[in-house]
Formats: C-alpha cells, structure tokens, sequence
C-alpha cells in the first residue's frame, strides 16, 4: 500500500517528470493481482492524505468503469493488450467490502466510490452480488448509525439506478428491491423530516431517498408502488419534504441580486 501511496502523492507533484514517473509507475502495477484492492483499501483509509485517497478514488472509479467486466478472450492471441483481467480475488473482496467503502468515503471521494457500486452492482447483481440487496436492507434499520443508514440509502441508489432506463420488462426485479427496503426507507425518511430543518446531514440522506424513488417510478410505476396504501404514503412524505421550511440562512438569499 505504501508504494501505491507514494506513486499517488508523486502524481500530484508540479514536477511534470515526477508525475509521468508517477503515472508510469501506476500504470505498471495495474494488471497485477492484488493491486486493485489494494487500491481500494486505500482509498477506504483514514490514515491516508485526503488528497491521496481522492487521487485514489479517480483511478479506481477509471478502472472499474473501463475494466471491472474484462474477461480473458477464448483466444489469447485475440486478447485486446489494452484490457486489464482483474484477478477474481480481487474483485471478490471489493464486493464484500461495498458497503463499508461508502461508510468510510470522504466527501471528496464518496461521487466517484457511489459510481463503482453502481458499475459493480450493474455488472454483478445479483448473481456475484447476492447478499448486496439483504445487506442494503439490514443497514437502513433504525438501529444504526446515521453514517451506516447513510451509506446504505446511497448504495440503494446507486443500485436502482441501474434500471432507471431499462425496459418495463427489465425493470421487473425493481418489485422485489423496493418491497424489502422500502419499508426501511419510510421509517428514514420520517427521521429526516423530523430533523431540525437546519441539519444539513438530514437533508442529504433525504435528497438521497427522494432520488431514489424517482429512479424507481419517472419511467413506470412498479408493482410495489401501485398499491393505494404504499403509494399514499410517499405522496404524504414527498408533501411534507415540499413543505418543510427552508433554513434560515438559505431563505435569506431570496430574492437578492447575485
């Protein structure tokens, strides 16, 4: 982890040789086995520099987005040299650890770690993720933390946007998501809308929720959402978030010229 550290703060250097060397050097290590969660680990760290484990989050979010689905070709001869086959332990390990890298994300790697679950979860839900959804539900209990109940209405998200734009056919497994967490999300966001109107973490986790449902209904109204009781109620929520009263130190920007 410590070479991967160094070659990351080198790549923030203003020598532009340092940073090519850098580069060079990150490029190298890319395809071996073990690098990838170790990446990952790091970018997860405390005791990483934040600029570090942000350098960090960039180059793991390009290399999930551009690699994570790689398989070796039949024919090796016919192997694109430009793709890199991740080691399934790897990935295996950055599976189980989804959740947790949420919980640990900082504000300034949390965009592009919330961007792999979503790839990750696309690639390998649920056949190579099956326990994903249980644990996203487990989670969004009331028993524990914010950061957990955070981490797991985010992961949620990143999980139903998958299917925002699919078919209504595949759309389908969106019945059996929202039926298991749902419910969970009910009770969060009565605890959000319960918070001060100033409490700026309430009202992240509340965009969070509300985005979610829009993920899962602008296309086509799932099963789960057409009964009249399930639907009344988030209409009464959707009501009282559009009528919660806007902080004090946001209102007083209205109105005032730029």
């Amino acid at each position: 982890m410590d070479q991967i550290h160094h070659a990351l703060l080198a790549t923030l250097s203003p020598n532009q040789a340092e940073r090519e060397a850098a580069e060079g050097a990150l490029k190298a290590l890319a395809g071996t086995p073990g690098y990838l969660s170790t990446l990952f680990g790091l970018v997860s760290s405390a005791e990483a520099k934040p600029e570090v484990r942000q350098a960090g989050a960039i180059l793991f979010k390009n290399l999930v987005v551009k690699h994570w689905e790689n398989k070796p070709a039949a024919d090796p001869s016919k192997q694109d040299p430009d793709d890199l086959i991740f080691a399934e332990e790897d990935k295996q390990n950055i599976r189980q650890h989804l959740l947790e890298s949420l919980v640990n994300a900082v504000p300034q790697t949390r965009p592009q770690i919330v961007e792999c679950v979503r790839r990750i979860a696309g690639a390998d839900y649920p056949a190579k993720l099956p326990n994903f959804l249980q644990q996203i539900a487990s989670w969004l209990e009331p028993s524990h933390s914010p950061h957990q109940l955070f981490a797991a209405a985010l992961a949620l998200r990143a999980l139903v946007k998958n299917y925002e734009y699919k078919s209504q056919e595949r759309r389908l497994p969106l019945n059996d998501i929202m039926a298991l967490t749902f419910p969970r999300l009910v009770h969060l966001m009565e605890a959000t809308l319960s918070a001060p109107p100033a409490d700026e973490a309430a009202a992240e986790t509340m965009k969070v929720v509300i985005k979610t449902l829009h993920s899962c209904i602008h296309q086509s109204v799932p099963l789960y959402m057409q009964s009249g009781d399930v639907f009344m109620t988030w209409m009464g929520l959707l009501y009282r978030a559009i009528e919660r009263p806007v902080p004090p130190e946001v209102a007083g920007g209205e109105g005032q010229d730029p």
